[in-house]
């Protein structure tokens, strides 16, 4: 930034961050072992750890957010269910750019887990400071959902630790 004009980044082989799209301009990536369990249709949560800060350089450019989130389901004799979605927050205005589910059956004693996978190319036309948060919920009434969480059921074996990981890289259009 230089008296309030965004100059090009320029590489190694003569190109620069103005020359063409696709280019990936800046990433920013929040990676997190924190658990947190939904219960009962109580509600949206915003899932611990996964939320992030990113400043476009052009108004133009795309984010493309990218996400890879263990999710457990419980329902100890029938179908269970947890979803999520993504917030954009600019200045105070929040929006839904995309949400999604994770549907599991279980027996009367295990979990279900899945690994939801999420990619999403997000068009703010901004400059501003967005944060990007993940947030879950169970969606059913009578079950749990666990985020990032180690399964309690018998088919896990013990001592996991899994990871949840939030990626947003900001793309040259």
């Amino acid at each position: 930034f230089n008296g309030g004009i965004i100059m090009a980044i320029y590489y190694g082989d003569g190109s620069n961050s103005d020359s063409g799209n696709g280019r990936c301009i800046q990433r920013q990536i929040a990676s997190t072992n924190t658990h947190t369990a939904r219960s009962n249709n109580a509600g949206w949560s915003s899932l611990g750890g996964l939320s992030i800060n990113i400043t476009p350089k052009q108004n133009n450019h795309k984010i493309l957010i990218e996400a890879q989130v263990p999710v457990s389901t419980y329902h100890n004799s029938g179908g269970a269910g947890a979803e999520m979605y993504i917030n954009r927050s600019v200045g105070g205005s929040n929006t839904s750019v995309w949400e999604g589910m994770v549907k599991g059956r279980s027996d009367s004693n295990d979990h279900v887990m899945a690994s939801c996978s999420i990619i999403h190319l997000d068009n703010p036309q901004t400059t501003s400071t967005i944060t990007y948060t993940l947030y879950g919920r169970e969606c059913h009434g009578n079950t749990q959902a666990d985020f990032n969480g180690t399964p309690s059921g018998s088919n896990f074996g013990s001592n996991q630790t899994y990871t949840a990981t939030l990626l947003v890289t900001e793309v040259a259009t």
